[in-house]
This record gives structure tokens, sequence and C-alpha cells, in this order.
């Protein structure tokens, strides 16, 4: 009987020690708070394209891309410039075709060239450095990205048909520095599928 309550006296205090634990870690945990990131701001882009736009660019929020940007990120080191860090991404992302500007997508369709079949893919990454919000940032990607406006849903060049069709990427990460200060990064990525088929008159 002694040995009973002897027992039970043990398991009641080793119940309330790990419960003590248990508070301690839940407490330490919540003092330091996250900022989420936000997901919405894909939206932003897509309200951004002139309206008169034949071709509109479905930008949605990628969750993957999040994650090679955060790769990214780690081989570019704290406080790499946006440009380093496009680079690794592309690395990352290895797109069979890539290009550097918009117009590129669609290939040179000056000079009666006719425009590269297949697809193209743009990574663009932005890098926040004079504390625009979220927004702001999303905003002024979209005004670099204006060239989007140009494009057309169909063109005929040298007696051949193309057409256009375009889907969108975006996903932000923000890394803190040593000094306390937070960068944003914001990656883009655009792909453009060209197709032709013969002009029949």
């Amino acid at each position: 009987m002694k040995l009973k309550k002897i027992v039970s006296l043990a398991l009641a205090g080793i119940l309330a020690v790990s419960m003590l634990t248990a508070c301690d870690s839940k407490g330490s945990s919540s003092s330091e708070p996250t900022e989420p990131v936000d997901t919405s701001i894909a939206s932003v882009l897509n309200e951004e394209q002139d309206k008169d736009n034949k071709v509109k660019v479905n930008f949605v929020y990628d969750a993957a891309l999040e994650k090679n940007v955060q790769t990214a990120l780690l081989a570019s080191g704290k406080g790499a410039d946006k440009t380093v860090v496009a680079d690794t991404l592309e690395n990352i992302l290895d797109p069979d075709a890539a290009v550097s500007t918009v117009p590129e997508l669609y290939g040179d369709k000056n000079n009666n060239t006719n425009p590269k079949q297949g697809t193209q893919t743009l990574v663009f990454v932005e890098k926040n450095e004079d504390n625009k919000t979220d927004t702001q940032l999303m905003k002024n990607i979209a005004a670099q990205l204006g060239k989007c406006a140009t494009l057309i849903a169909e063109e005929t060049v040298n007696n051949i048909d193309y057409s256009y069709s375009y889907t969108g990427k975006v996903a932000m990460v923000k890394a803190e520095n040593d000094n306390g200060t937070v960068d944003r990064y914001v990656a883009v990525i655009m792909t453009c599928e060209t197709t032709g088929v013969l002009h029949k008159d």
C-alpha cells in the first residue's frame, strides 16, 4: 500500500514537471513571431496589365517557387544583389530556353524575322531596397514588365500565322540581415508558348 502511494506521488511529480516544460516551450515559441508572406501579390500583377492588351498573363502565387527562391538566397548570401539571386534561381530552375527580357519571349518580331517557336521562359527577380509596401513593390515590377502590354494574340510574319499563350508564377521571400533589416525578394517566372501555322489566303 505504501509502495503504491510512493509510485502515485512520483507519477504526479513527473506529470507536473512535463506540464511546466510544455508551457515554457509554448511561451518561448510565441515570443518570436514570423511575418507571413502576402500571397495575394499575384493579383496586383494581374490587375496592373494593360486593359486593352489582347493577351493576358495569368499570374498565380507559387509555393514551390518560393522554396526555390529561399534556396537561391541561401546560395547567394545575405543582402545579395537581385541579379545574383536571379542568376542563381535560373540555375536552380534550369529552364530549357531562358531569355533575359520580355520581348525575347516571343522572338524578334521586328526586321521581319520569324518568331522562335516553342517554349521560352523569363526569370525575373526584384529586391525591395527603398521601403515600399508589398503592393507598391508589385506595381513597380508590373511597370518593369510593362512591355507585356505590347503582346498580341496572333501575328502573321512571312505568311505564317503565329499565336502566343502565356503563364506566370510569382513568389516573395523575406530575408533578415545581420543588422536586423529585412530584404524582400520577389521572383516572377513568365513562360510563353509560341505556335505557328502556314497562312492560307
